[in-house]
């Protein structure tokens, strides 16, 4: 399923700052995580500047989402596990999809 629409009219760099201070981090912190300069964080988050593909990727990895969330793309409703992030719910998927396999 493509994922095309913009959930909301929030920016990548609100997003990028909410999930930021979700996990308690400062710009520095998150910056050092990517290898970036502070700066650079607080540009994205100001929208002064928009992050490269590649930095997409990095930050939704250290932010625990994914990419399409990151990006405020339409997604999949994850209901009671949405809070485990990105990883985390693709393992609760896999184990999910053992458990039906031994069990079916």
């Amino acid at each position: 399923m493509a994922r095309t629409i913009k959930k909301d009219s929030e920016s990548i760099g609100s997003r990028i700052r909410k999930l930021r201070k979700k996990h308690g981090w400062s710009q520095l912190e998150l910056a050092s995580m990517v290898h970036m300069s502070e700066s650079a964080i607080g540009g994205y988050e100001r929208g002064y500047n928009e992050p490269s593909l590649d930095m997409v990727i990095s930050l939704a990895n250290i932010l625990a989402v994914s990419t399409d969330e990151l990006l405020g793309l339409e997604g999949e409703d994850y209901g009671w596990f949405s809070d485990v992030g990105y990883t985390g719910r693709n393992f609760l998927k896999k184990v999910w999809e053992l458990h039906k396999e031994h069990f079916n």
